[in-house]
């Protein structure tokens, strides 16, 4: 369960920073579609840790 709550903080941490990095994409089209794969990202890395993490907590 801890390590699903780093998951988590992480990937808020990297989204939150990411717009303000210095080398993020100069048009706004770009920017969006970054977003929205770091999003996509994000989901999928929450997915998996569930899919890890939620059947232990049942089993156990």
């Amino acid at each position: 369960m801890l390590s699903l709550g780093g998951y988590v903080i992480a990937v808020y941490l990297a989204a939150t920073a990411w717009p303000n990095l210095s080398w993020r994409a100069a048009n706004e089209r770009t920017r969006r579609s970054e977003m929205t794969n770091l999003s996509v990202s994000s989901v999928l890395t929450l997915a998996v840790s569930a899919a890890l993490v939620v059947p232990g907590l049942l089993l156990s």
